[in-house]
C-alpha cells in the first residue's frame, strides 16, 4: 500500500525545473553576482554551451543591455497570473538569460512579430529558435480534381 502511495505522490508532484543542476533562484543569484545591475556573470557563462560562451566573451554590446532593461520594465508592475506587455525586437541572435524568464517577447520572423513567453527551459538559447522564419512544408496531393 505504501509503495502505491509513493508512486502516486511521484506522479502528482510538480516537475522541478533545473538548468545544469540549478533552479531559477540560484541562476538569478549567479547572474547578479552581488550587484543588481548585471544580468550575466562569468559563473553563469560557464553553464552555457560553447557557442554561447564564445559569443558572450566576445561582447554582447549595448543593445543587449537596453533590451534586458525593457524586459525588466515590462515585468515590473504585472500582477501574478497575468502576462506582461510584449517587448518587440528584431534581434533574433539574443541569448536568453534567467532575468528574461516570465517575460513576453515579440520576435520578428521577417514578416510579423511572434509573441513568445519566455520559460525556464529556454535559458541559454537564442530567440531565433522560437520564431521560425518559414513554415514547415506539408506534402500532400498535387492539384485538385
Amino acid at each position: 500500500m505504501s509503495s502505491q502511495a509513493a508512486k502516486d505522490q511521484i506522479l502528482n508532484a510538480k516537475k522541478k525545473f533545473s538548468f545544469k543542476g540549478k533552479n531559477l533562484q540560484e541562476l538569478e543569484e549567479i547572474a547578479r553576482g552581488g550587484s543588481g545591475d548585471k544580468y550575466i556573470t562569468p559563473e553563469l557563462v560557464e553553464l552555457f554551451r560553447a557557442r554561447i560562451r564564445r559569443r558572450v566573451r566576445r561582447g554582447l554590446g549595448h543593445r543587449y543591455n537596453k533590451f534586458v532593461e525593457k524586459i525588466r520594465k515590462s515585468k515590473k508592475g504585472v500582477l501574478p497570473g497575468e502576462k506582461p506587455v510584449p517587448v518587440k525586437t528584431h534581434y533574433r541572435s539574443m541569448i536568453i538569460v534567467p532575468e528574461m524568464v516570465g517575460g513576453v517577447i515579440g520576435i520578428y520572423n521577417g514578416k510579423e512579430f511572434l509573441n513568445v513567453e519566455i520559460k525556464f527551459d529556454m535559458i541559454g538559447k537564442y530567440l531565433a529558435e522560437f520564431s521560425l522564419t518559414s513554415k514547415p512544408t506539408k506534402h500532400g496531393k498535387s492539384g485538385l480534381k
